[in-house]
This record gives structure tokens, C-alpha cells and sequence, in this order.
């Protein structure tokens, strides 16, 4: 005498399934009713460094040629994940920050062409 339990837990499992599957498809949002995406820099998801002019980080624009207190008064300490890299270079020192800012890595590289230091360089990741 064969049982026919395992049957009804096969046919039980199948439905189960194609259920779970048609209300996973029906709570997806229509593609215009989808949320924006955000497309700045910042944004996207990366697993290389890439260099940029400017970079907008916590609603303000980091440039190139920004005075470093200016930029030091949006990535304040607390957003610094590592210690400065320096590097003596020709006309003084290179100085790079270390930031962590909504999940992505950002450094800032600066440089002392005159009186202050100045941003030489952005790259995020």
C-alpha cells in the first residue's frame, strides 16, 4: 500500500511556489511609478577609483582649487576613516584625506601652490 502523503506535499510545495512567486511579481512597482534614481557620482555603486573635477558630498560641490578649509567645514573629522597620506613633492607637500561618506570611500588630494592648501585632486569609489 503506497501513501499518498509525499503526493499532496509535492502538489502542497508546487503551489506554494507558483503563489509566492505571483505575489512577489504583483508588489513590484510599475516602471513609472519606480523611485528616482540618483545618477551623481556619489551615487553609483563602484568597486574602482575614479578621478573627478567635483563631486557633490552632504548637498554641497567639492572643485578642484577649493580652499581645504572651505572643504574641511562639509567632510568634517568624523567622516575620516584613515590617516592623511603625504608626499613631498616638488613645490612642498601633497596632502591626501580619507573620507567614508554615505558607504562610498572619497579621497581629496591637496596641494600648497601659494599661502593655503587647495584641492588638487577628488576620486571616489
Amino acid at each position: 500500500m503506497t501513501s499518498i502523503l509525499p503526493k499532496y506535499k509535492i502538489a502542497a510545495l508546487l503551489m506554494f511556489s507558483i503563489l509566492f512567486t505571483i505575489s512577489c511579481k504583483s508588489s513590484e512597482l510599475p516602471k513609472d511609478k519606480a523611485e528616482p534614481k540618483d545618477n551623481s557620482p556619489m551615487a553609483q555603486p563602484s568597486t574602482e577609483w575614479k578621478s573627478v573635477l567635483e563631486i557633490q558630498v552632504l548637498g554641497k560641490t567639492i572643485r578642484i582649487g577649493d580652499k581645504a578649509d572651505d572643504v574641511f567645514a562639509v567632510l568634517t573629522p568624523g567622516y575620516r576613516i584613515a590617516e592623511p597620506t603625504k608626499q613631498q613633492i616638488e613645490s612642498g607637500l601633497r596632502v591626501t584625506q580619507h573620507y567614508s561618506v554615505d558607504g562610498k570611500l572619497l579621497d581629496v588630494t591637496f596641494e600648497r601652490p601659494g599661502n593655503w592648501y587647495v584641492v588638487a585632486g577628488i576620486r571616489w569609489k
